[in-house]
């Protein structure tokens, strides 16, 4: 899965955050991630399939940058799972870096990924 990333605004990212975020996101770590060369569409499931969800985690688990991923993900805001959390959990995620949770702590992989509160619209 290869996907290039503009870095929209996300309006809960303090422009530190988004500066820290971005400084963990390694040149060219598409190429050295465990999803390189697989199907898009896993990573991109639509939001009710939580079967292929769980099947896109299950790579993540064991790549090598999923910190990478990860900030990449919080940084775009994009549809999909991304350091093995969908749109919502980032969501949840930058909430907890907006309260003072450090950068390294969010993107290490044995950080347990927030469950977002009902009614938050993806």
């Amino acid at each position: 899965m290869t996907r290039q990333l503009a870095f929209p605004f996300n309006a809960g990212l303090t422009d530190q955050l988004r500066a820290e975020l971005a400084a963990h996101v390694e040149p060219d770590w598409q190429h050295r991630a465990a999803c390189a060369g697989r199907e898009g569409d896993l990573f991109f499931p639509d939001d009710a399939d939580t079967a292929t969800e769980r099947k896109a985690r299950r790579v993540c688990r064991g790549c090598p940058v999923l910190a990478s991923c990860r900030a990449a993900g919080i940084l775009g805001d994009e549809h999909g799972v991304w350091g093995a959390a969908n749109r919502n959990e980032r969501r949840a995620l930058v909430d907890q870096l907006a309260y003072g949770l450090p950068v390294d702590q969010v993107l290490d992989p044995a950080h347990p990924i927030p469950t977002p509160a009902k009614g938050v619209a993806a």
